[in-house]
């Protein structure tokens, strides 16, 4: 269900608005602009491959002092190219600002960085020689190539939409991007530096799925198997997941001053669940500007109230980082091979109250924490305080209040059901009611045994994992605005109403038929993959695999255990899963079709089928 954010605010009539033109070439198309494009394109790409064969791969040092040379030509080359072509063909013709940031500044920046690489290195490091001066030595090279492809996106983003974004439907845009992130994940983490012994293939795809999709399922354990470059890998996978590799391309359009396309931007509001089109660009940079502020808020909390358990130094702050942005992203991955159960953990109970605060703050929704930001803007202008335009939403205050309701209901449910019990909980259960409540709601994290569970408790965990989180945010699941449209509509078929009503106001039919058709396919999917699954392995018991199944589709992670006893065939079935959850069903089969959908406009004649 998309928001609507209202077309009357003033606060939304920004000049940003406004599509920003592309920078202009005097000779664009002439043989030296083409050769000048052909190379500072493959020259990033070189200095990718680089930089992967420096921290992927073990090398003697004399390798490794080799690649550092070849990578500072290579940057040193690309930063004077970019400059030659601007002297020598484009000239002062771009017509924003930060063309001139993305294009000659990071090209400045490269081109510098590559001439004083080893002044730079040193006074970094504090030393002239040893393995940390050579850390230092790579953590440039890695700069100068990152800078590099960024820079590149004022003529990559525009083939990008001509040539595929604006051909192929959004079912298959999103299909194509996730594949291609799961496919780079899958890649890295076979590399030999990235695990301490070898991953096969199909736990490499498997762990980068589950990261991608942010559901934190795991058949490898992440603290012990891959190493500080692995887990950092895993990290990346999560953070582009969380965003979505079309939303982080328009990101850095916007930063680099592209305009993009119409068509683009009502694909990016159908994204981001947004439909005023005039502030897109705003949105896009606030969206991102919250998830990394309260990303560093949750670490920097964590850290200091968890630091001391943790011994403090690079380890605490990695450990702050990562479970900081696992927890927002709701992927429930951890450092700890036993989770939140760990006795580091499981005892902090203040921790857990940050983690689960993150974790509500994403799977609520950016349209939701937008709206909140811009009520509690207006409310702090007296002038502004009682006028109708600061009511909220119908689609805000339908999430509100569902998201309390379920977390209230379903800590209330699980704590009178009973089961686990960590041994730190001085509430009898209650504080553990409400933290797998909430971690239900698409995270993942736990500080109990799922195993342990009674099968009361256990089936209203699998039915908070399947409502999920809420639209247009980072959760999974059905969405709590689809199981709100699913309950309404059958109430109105019992109260025989015509139309879907809710708080003075009435929903649409399309809306509706959505919700009734998102929640038969995944009932359906959900079921297909349990028995799948119970007939490749009939030792399996149901209710463990209804969980893990209902867990990898809604993209939660938790497990009863099973998880490691999967063969490769199941394996591949809860890849899948992930997959078509963290997507969405009608995304998924949308991208499917062969033919777009048509209207068909002629009408057959009625005839009546009985239902009892």
């Amino acid at each position: 269900m998309r928001t609507t954010l209202n077309a009357t605010d003033p606060d939304l009539e920004e000049p940003q608005a406004v599509p920003t033109k592309r920078w202009t070439r005097r000779a664009s198309g002439s043989p030296l602009d083409r050769g000048f494009g052909a190379v500072l394109t493959f020259l990033p790409l070189v200095g990718v491959g680089l930089i992967l064969a420096l921290i992927g791969w073990p090398l003697s040092a004399d390798s490794e002092t080799l690649l550092i040379a070849v990578s500072r030509i290579v940057a040193g080359v690309y930063g004077a190219a970019v400059w030659l072509r601007w002297i020598l063909i484009e000239g002062p013709h771009w017509q924003s600002w930060r063309g001139y940031v993305f294009g000659l500044g990071f090209a400045l920046i490269i081109l510098l960085s590559a001439i004083f690489e080893n002044s730079i290195g040193s006074l970094l490091s504090g030393q002239a020689e040893g393995g940390q001066f050579h850390t230092w030595l790579i953590a440039l090279a890695a700069l100068q190539q990152i800078l590099a492809l960024m820079s590149r996106f004022s003529d990559w983003i525009p083939v990008f939409e001509n040539s595929f974004l604006s051909r192929a439907s959004p079912g298959l845009v999103l299909v194509s991007t996730f594949l291609l992130l799961i496919g780079m994940g899958t890649a890295l983490l076979k590399m030999p530096n990235a695990t301490v012994d070898s991953v096969s293939w199909v736990d490499a795809l498997f762990t980068s799925t589950s990261a991608v999709c942010v559901t934190g399922l795991i058949v490898v354990d992440t603290a012990t198997a891959f190493t500080p470059l692995g887990q950092g890998i895993i990290l990346l996978l999560i953070q582009l997941g969380a965003f979505g590799f079309v939303t982080l391309t328009f990101f850095l359009a916007v930063l680099s001053g592209q305009g993009f396309s119409v068509s683009s931007r009502v694909f990016l509001g159908d994204l981001l669940s947004v439909e005023n089109m005039r502030t897109l660009s705003t949105t896009l940079i606030t969206i991102v500007g919250l998830t990394v502020g309260f990303e560093i808020l949750g670490a920097i909390g964590l850290y200091f109230l968890w630091g001391p358990a943790l011994g403090g130094g690079e380890g605490a702050l990695w450990d702050s980082v990562f479970h900081s942005i696992s927890a927002f992203c709701n992927a429930g991955f951890s450092t700890f091979s036993d989770g939140l159960a760990d006795e580091r953990a499981v005892y902090a109970l203040d921790v857990q109250a940050i983690l689960m605060a993150l974790i509500v703050l994403g799977g609520i929704g950016f349209p939701v924490l937008l709206e909140v930001i811009r009520l509690l803007r207006r409310m702090m202008r007296p002038s502004e305080r009682h006028r109708r335009g600061h009511m909220i939403t119908l689609h805000t205050r339908l999430v509100l209040m569902l998201t309390l309701l379920l977390i209230g209901g379903g800590a209330l449910l699980l704590w009178a059901g009973g089961g686990a019990r960590s041994p730190s909980d001085p509430t009898g259960g209650a504080w553990e009611a409400l933290f797998n409540s909430i971690t239900a709601r698409t995270a993942g994290f736990n500080i109990s045994d799922m195993s342990a569970l009674p099968a009361s408790s256990t089936a209203i965990m699998i039915l908070l994992m399947f409502i999920g989180g809420s639209p247009g945010g980072i959760a999974g699941g059905i969405k709590t605005t689809t199981f709100a449209m699913a309950i309404l509509n059958l109430g109105r078929i019992l109260l025989g109403r015509r139309d879907v009503q809710m708080f003075g106001r009435r929903i649409e039919d399309i809306v509706t038929n959505r919700a009734f058709a998102v929640v038969l396919i995944s009932i359906l999917w959900v079921f297909f993959a349990t028995t799948l699954i119970l007939f490749l392995q009939p030792e399996l018991t149901m209710m463990d695999t209804l969980f893990e199944c209902v867990s990898a589709f809604a993209t939660v992670g938790l497990s009863r255990g099973l998880t490691g006893e999967l063969t490769g065939l199941s394996k591949f079935v809860i890849i899948l899963t992930m997959f078509v959850g963290r997507i969405g069903v009608l995304n998924f089969f949308f991208s499917m079709l062969l033919v777009k959908p048509q209207p068909v406009c002629l009408r057959y004649p009625r005839e009546r089928i009985i239902i009892e």
